[in-house]
């Protein structure tokens, strides 16, 4: 898909944005589908979507000399995404894409969960360290998706989950808090 569709399908609308494919830290795949640049000219201010970026390095926040894609879009002027789902690191495409299910499922069984709440669900089905590790959730965690009223019911009520055990908090230097993590 050129660019300029990519832009017009962007600008239109959408609840969830879901790029799978190869990445770097400022663009989608090896042939700059989409980058940084794009982001901060995207005109959808009035629907402001998430994007579940399933590549490597759209999230790597901590470089202090290129911004991140997930920055990008979270920050564009006139647009861009309410919240960014990416990594900020390198992994394997199979567990991305286990994850990925994993929150769509979420998402499709409890509409009306935090999404915050449903990337931790999500996460906690791989065992996959370095995808669980890397990929973080830029926006508010406790934020709600609004679906339309044209939407339709799920199809049969969602089983209920069980709970996702939390770890104890525990003190980190400089009296930071921090949660333990399963290894």
């Amino acid at each position: 898909m050129p660019r300029a569709q990519v832009l017009t399908a962007l600008n239109s609308g959408a609840l969830i944005v879901d790029y799978n494919g190869h990445g770097a830290e400022q663009q989608w795949s090896f042939s700059d589908l989409f980058d940084g640049n794009d982001a901060a000219v995207l005109t959808n201010g009035g629907h402001l979507p998430v994007y579940l970026l399933m590549d490597c390095l759209n999230g790597l926040f901590q470089d202090v000399y290129a911004e991140a894609l997930a920055k990008s879009l979270i920050l564009a002027p006139n647009g861009g995404a309410v919240a960014v789902w990416a990594s900020s690191g390198f992994t394997q495409q199979t567990p991305q894409a286990s994850m990925e299910l994993a929150l769509l499922n979420e998402f499709s069984a409890h509409p009306a969960e935090m999404l915050g709440l449903m990337v931790l669900h999500a996460k906690s089905g791989t065992s996959d360290n370095d995808v669980r590790r890397t990929w973080i959730l830029f926006g508010d965690p406790a934020m709600k998706l609004r679906i339309s009223a044209a939407a339709p019911p799920p199809v049969s009520p969602a089983p209920p989950r069980p709970p996702v055990p939390i770890n104890p908090p525990r003190v980190c230097p400089h009296g930071v808090s921090c949660i333990l993590e399963k290894q």
